[in-house]
């Protein structure tokens, strides 16, 4: 797929999927007592940061340094790792060294306050992390030569001689629905 069509669309789903949910939060920030955390966000944005890191055959953590994230491998690990797998904050340690980590959101016109509590990188905010990743996207769009490609990987293949019964269990509802759906 060429890589500009590619980047392209990931920036009109930031735009047109997300930019809604964003919007509607602030307004209502903006205008109750009564503020909307919404720590899902996370859940969304993450994902994102790693398909636009993976189409340039990076990881993840790498895109977030180039975003501005100050500890980036830390972040990834709190926020995309945890939060996907888990709904609770945690406490980020080695040895007796302890970090708490928060989730709040910033919008356009608190960006500075956003700026300021993303500077030491126990936090996150995921609003701001959009922010940034559209400007970059926008960047990169411009930069992108219309002969490059990117190959997507959209594709799950299951091993049908593993032991794991996650994956069993998968390749099982598999044949099934092809079985039912198909005949085959």
């Amino acid at each position: 797929m060429p890589r500009k069509e590619y980047l392209q669309s990931v920036l009109n789903r930031l735009k047109n999927d997300v930019g809604p949910i964003v919007e509607c939060i602030e307004e209502h920030n903006k205008n109750s007592e009564n503020k909307i955390g919404f720590f899902p966000m996370v859940r969304i944005i993450m994902p994102i940061i790693e398909v636009v890191a993976t189409s340039e055959g990076r990881m993840p953590q790498g895109l977030m340094a180039e975003l501005g994230m100050t500890l980036p491998f830390t972040e990834w690990n709190a926020y995309r790792d945890i939060f996907l797998h888990n709904d609770e904050f945690v406490i980020l340690g080695v040895d007796s060294l302890g970090l708490q980590t928060a989730i709040f959101l910033t919008s356009e016109e608190e960006q500075e306050i956003g700026d300021f509590l993303a500077k030491d990188g126990r936090n996150i905010d995921p609003f701001r992390l959009r922010r940034l990743l559209v400007d970059y996207l926008d960047h990169k769009i411009e930069q992108t030569n219309e002969d490059e490609t990117v190959e997507i990987i959209g594709e799950l293949v299951y091993d049908p001689s593993s032991k794991n019964p996650e994956v069993q269990g998968a390749i099982k509802e598999i044949r099934d629905f092809h079985a039912r759906t198909y005949g085959d």
